[in-house]
C-alpha cells in the first residue's frame, strides 16, 4: 500500500528521482520520431531519397508509413486497408484516415502513391479521397484507374481475384470474387 500511495504524491517520488523529467519524456519522443524518419528513408520505395514527397514531407509518422507500404503495391496489383493495417499494426480505419487526403494525388493523372490500389477486405472498391460511394466522381476515378491497370471491377463494385491469399493480388489472377 505505501507503494500505491507514493505514486499518488509526486513531490516524495521525485525527491527520490522515480518521476521522470518531462523534457526528457519530450526528448525521448522526438528521438523516437527522427528514428522512424530514418528507418523510412533508408527503406524509401519511391526511387530516389532525396526527392521523395513522402521522406521530406511534414505529415505524422504513421501516415508517412502508411504511404510507403502503398509504394510497395506494384501497377496492376491491389490490398485491402486490412492488409496495410495488419502490416503496420494498426486498424483498417486507421489506414483509411491516413489516406483521405492523399497529398500526392495528381489530379487527372494516378497518385504518385497509389492510394487508388487499397480496397476494402471484402473487395469493394471502397473510399477514395475521402468518398466512400462508387458513383461519386472519385469513385468513378479510382474504378477508372484500376481498370486502366488491368483489373476488373464487377456491376457490386468489387474487385474479382482468385481465392489465394496473396500478399498483393496480380491482375491476371482475378478468376473469382
Amino acid at each position: 500500500m505505501k507503494s500505491a500511495l507514493m505514486y499518488v504524491d509526486a513531490l516524495p517520488l521525485k525527491r527520490l528521482g522515480r518521476v521522470p523529467n518531462l523534457d526528457s519524456l519530450k526528448k525521448q519522443r522526438r528521438l523516437g520520431r527522427l528514428r522512424a524518419e530514418v528507418h523510412l528513408k533508408d527503406a524509401c520505395p519511391v526511387g530516389d531519397k532525396a526527392s521523395c514527397g513522402v521522406c521530406n514531407s511534414d505529415l505524422t509518422p504513421f501516415r508517412k508509413r502508411v504511404l510507403h507500404a502503398l509504394c510497395h503495391v506494384p501497377e496492376g496489383h491491389f490490398t485491402t486497408y486490412g492488409e496495410i493495417a495488419r502490416e503496420l499494426k494498426s486498424s483498417p480505419r486507421a489506414v483509411g484516415q491516413a489516406l483521405r487526403r492523399n497529398p500526392f494525388n495528381v489530379e487527372g493523372a494516378s497518385p504518385r502513391v497509389p492510394c487508388h490500389r487499397v480496397v476494402a477486405t471484402t473487395y469493394h472498391l471502397g473510399g477514395f479521397s475521402g468518398v466512400w460511394n462508387p458513383e461519386h466522381e472519385n469513385g468513378i476515378r479510382k474504378r477508372t484507374m484500376l481498370e486502366s491497370e488491368g483489373l476488373t471491377i464487377d456491376e457490386e463494385y468489387r474487385v474479382h481475384r482468385s481465392l489465394r491469399q496473396d500478399r498483393f493480388v496480380k491482375a491476371e489472377d482475378k478468376n473469382a470474387v
